[in-house]
């Protein structure tokens, strides 16, 4: 549920339709985009229509089925779909957006150039808001998980998703003063130089809290893309008062202010990442700052109480367009 759950907060009761077991759902072994499209649940959702204000959906696909069935039988239940994996180049996914994207009420997405992307692909047919996406500051929390005080120098770099760029990384690594940690189930490619480590166990959330805490340095390497690829590293990172170094790419740029709450350096540039690093293995006081700002940013920004009261006016704002009174979703 994520910062859903806060939406109780304001007066508005969320219920969870969750996903069928793998055996019900046959499109379950087909990737994410695929596996959203769930008949079963879809049944589900209809036997109880009559009980909910809105259907709120994550990305298109789960949503793909009753908006198809809402166009066909002329329904006034209003959709709301928060963010839409977005990006040219992913071709079915652009189709399923198609879809579904022009017949729901309003599109929540986590960056300015989202916004814009739907604005140029759709037209005024598509109503898109910019909310920041959602950190649990409470849980990742400096203060939970103090750093362990470790002789040398260390950095973290966490993740597995398509935008992450750890070749760069691994490059901008080479000949650093400082043992690199990289925790990821993608395959690199290449030799590792010797002070780069790869680790590919699953980390619990308290064991990712532990592993940030004793950073001295968190590394965000991406690719360009104007989907918000790494944003919850980086904004784990941030909420437990890190230094941190992050690749530009235009989905995640709203979310930090170089030199103010992070360093931020161009995609797919080694060198820069590499400067950047040696910058802040060699002032502690500037990754004090940067840590401090970040942390202030996320409470101020992204924290889950924030982001469920702009959920909960999007939610009251498509109810009320159609008549209603916004009490469950």
């Amino acid at each position: 549920m994520d910062g859903l759950s806060y939406l109780e907060e304001s007066g508005i009761e969320p219920v969870v339709v969750d996903s069928s077991p793998a055996w019900l759902n046959p499109m379950a072994k087909r990737g994410s985009l695929w596996s959203g499209v769930d008949p079963v649940r879809f049944l589900r959702l209809m036997a109880a229509y009559w009980k909910y204000d809105l259907v709120l959906s994550i990305d298109s696909s789960s949503a793909c089925l009753f908006v198809l069935c809402k166009r066909l039988l002329r329904l006034r239940k209003p959709v709301l779909v928060i963010d839409p994996a977005l990006d040219p180049n992913y071709r079915w996914r652009m189709k399923m957006h198609s879809l579904v994207l022009p017949h729901v009420q309003e599109v929540i997405v986590f960056g300015e150039i989202q916004v814009r992307f739907l604005r140029e692909r759709f037209g005024s047919v598509v109503q898109a808001r910019l909310i920041r996406h959602r950190m649990d500051t409470e849980f990742y929390d400096p203060d939970l998980a103090p750093a362990p005080g470790l002789a040398a120098s260390l950095v973290v770099s966490v993740g597995s998703d398509i935008g992450r760029d750890y070749a760069c990384l691994v490059r901008a690594s080479d000949g650093l003063g400082a043992r690199v940690l990289v925790h990821t189930r993608k395959a690199i490619a290449g030799p590792l130089p010797e002070n780069v480590h790869v680790q590919r166990s699953w980390l619990t959330e308290q064991q990712l809290r532990e592993l940030y805490a004793a950073a001295s340095i968190v590394a965000v390497p991406l690719q360009r893309t104007i989907h918000p690829s790494g944003i919850n590293a980086l904004l784990e990172a941030m909420s437990m008062g890190k230094a941190v170094v992050v690749s530009a790419s235009p989905g995640v740029t709203d979310y930090v202010e170089d030199g103010k709450t992070a360093l931020v350096v161009e995609p797919g540039d080694p060198g820069a990442m590499h400067a950047a690093l040696n910058r802040l293995l060699a002032d502690g006081e500037l990754r004090e700052r940067l840590g401090r700002n970040a942390r202030q940013y996320c409470q101020e920004q992204c924290a889950m109480p924030v982001y469920a009261k702009q959920v909960a006016e999007s939610i009251r704002r498509c109810v009320e367009a159609r008549g209603g009174s916004a009490v469950g979703a």
